[in-house]
């Protein structure tokens, strides 16, 4: 069955590392015809947020929906890293999933984003 395949998928992408001081405040997945989203918002005490986004292609293909308005800083191990107004975001597919992560600390997000899947 379509949700039980992308909540064990889900599982598999999980970050391996969520930086010291942030917890869960928010985790829910919405099914978009040929893809799942999942999302997972973190937030600390300062109000800082880090915000994972994992889409599951049901259908076998992933599509790259990186907004054009982002500025493209770099590209590492396979992940694009774009320059948001208030922080950076990291991109990368595996497998049947792509995975978006935003967060203010460039190299914590690399970290972070390095340890999904």
């Amino acid at each position: 069955d379509r949700s039980s395949a992308a909540s064990d998928v889900y599982k598999r992408q999980v970050p391996g590392y969520i930086p010291e001081g942030l917890e869960l405040v928010e985790l829910y997945g919405k099914e978009f015809g040929n893809y799942v989203r999942y999302n997972g918002i973190y937030e600390d005490s300062e109000g800082r947020k880090l915000v994972i986004r994992i889409r599951y292609f049901v259908e076998g293909y992933v599509e790259n929906n990186i907004e054009n308005e982002l500025r493209y800083i770099e590209e590492e191990n396979g992940t694009l890293y774009y320059l948001e107004p208030e922080g950076y975001r990291g991109y990368k597919e595996s497998g049947k999933c792509s995975c978006s992560v935003y967060f203010d600390n460039l190299s914590k997000l690399k970290d972070i984003i390095d340890k999904i899947g």
